[in-house]
């Protein structure tokens, strides 16, 4: 418990988890992802459930850092396969 008088010089924060689909959806938009939408939505309930049913290891990071590094590695595959001319399809690549 602080004193008032140093109460006084501090500002009140307020936090709010954030929503990791949305994230997900506007890095996939980013980097090149025609269906976004609905890899954004796999991604996160992929993400969800390896977080609840792997155990809490350290070597288990499910972070947005790693998921922002995964996202980025997915946009180099995709435009590399699509500068080889390896898919007919961009969506079949997606999917």
């Amino acid at each position: 418990e602080l004193p008032e008088n140093l109460k006084a010089l501090f500002r009140s924060v307020a936090m709010m988890v954030p929503d990791r689909e949305i994230i997900i959806r506007v890095f996939l938009a980013a980097q090149g992802y025609q269906s976004y939408d609905k890899l954004a939505q796999k991604f996160r309930i992929l993400y969800r459930l390896c977080e609840e049913q792997l155990s809490a290891q350290r070597h288990y990071d499910f972070g947005l850092r790693n998921i922002i590094s995964v996202l980025r590695t997915a946009g180099t595959n995709l435009r590399e396969a699509l500068k080889k001319g390896d898919i007919k399809d961009r969506y079949d690549l997606e999917e």
